[in-house]
């Protein structure tokens, strides 16, 4: 099974500047214990073992972009909102 959130990642160097948005991918049970810890706005750290980037043409003629990347690990102990439990999670951790 294959699950995917995006993320934001913030520049705290230029607090000025957009987020950039990341499409990340999780595998199998890393995907399932993400569903169902973290909700939107939650605070997590994504270890990705592989970002690409694609690029293609919308319906508008217009050049689109999206970073992508594929995750090993979620972290979310050190969410802000401090209503989920404190859980880290590694793809290998999971029996299934």
């Amino acid at each position: 099974r294959v699950t995917t959130m995006t993320v934001a990642v913030n520049n705290n160097r230029r607090k000025d500047t957009p987020p950039t948005w990341y499409r990340v991918t999780m595998w199998n049970g890393l995907g399932d214990t993400v569903c169902k810890y973290v909700d939107k706005g939650s605070f997590v750290i994504c270890i990705c073992d592989r970002l690409t980037a694609s690029a293609w043409i919308n319906e508008q003629c217009e050049p689109m972009a999206t970073l992508e990347a594929t995750a090993s690990s979620i972290d979310f102990s050190m969410n802000r909102r401090g209503d989920n439990e404190n859980i880290s999670v590694n793809d290998g951790d999971i029996p299934f």
